[in-house]
């Protein structure tokens, strides 16, 4: 057994599972903290749980799931708020004012998604691609013929999304 994998079960059999955070690591570039990726993280999580996609957490509450205090708390929801993704509002629960949290799945897709592949990257790529397409046309590099033409097949395709959207 490893190292890591003996220490999470001692972990998950003296507090359980649902004390282990994870993280996807590009939500940490995404957001730009580890605070925020975590509230990140955790935002999706409930929202899959609550009814309507909103749902309320109080700061104690989220410094018990997370260990962060209000203000990193506060100020990734700001963050995220500034991404378009996060929408609040102050609604009733148990009978007090409340702040509710939504995401907003179409706007974090499409963020995270022109996150991941950002037109830069993107160009690049199909710059990469027509001087490979050039190459193959001069009958250079014989032995990558193969894989340089699914590349511009590739090309072609990207082509075809960006003439259909």
């Amino acid at each position: 057994m490893s190292n890591q994998r003996a220490i999470f079960q001692v972990i998950k059999s003296l507090t359980g599972q649902a004390n282990i955070l994870t993280i996807p690591r590009v939500f940490i570039d995404f957001t730009g903290t580890v605070e925020a990726a975590m509230v990140l993280s955790q935002i999706i999580y409930w929202s899959d749980r609550a009814s309507h996609g909103w749902f309320y957490k109080s700061y104690p509450e989220w410094k018990e799931e997370l260990a962060l205090s209000e203000y990193h708390v506060h100020k990734a929801v700001k963050g995220l708020q500034g991404k378009g993704i996060l929408r609040t509002r102050v609604m009733r629960a148990n009978g007090s004012p409340t702040l509710h949290y939504l995401l907003d799945v179409e706007a974090f897709t499409k963020a995270i998604t022109a996150f991941l592949d950002p037109p830069a990257k993107r160009k690049k790529r199909l710059q990469d691609i027509d001087w490979l397409t050039a190459t193959i046309r001069r009958g250079r590099d014989d032995e990558k013929y193969d894989e340089l033409e699914e590349l511009a097949l590739a090309k072609d395709v990207a082509k075809a999304k960006a003439r259909g959207s």
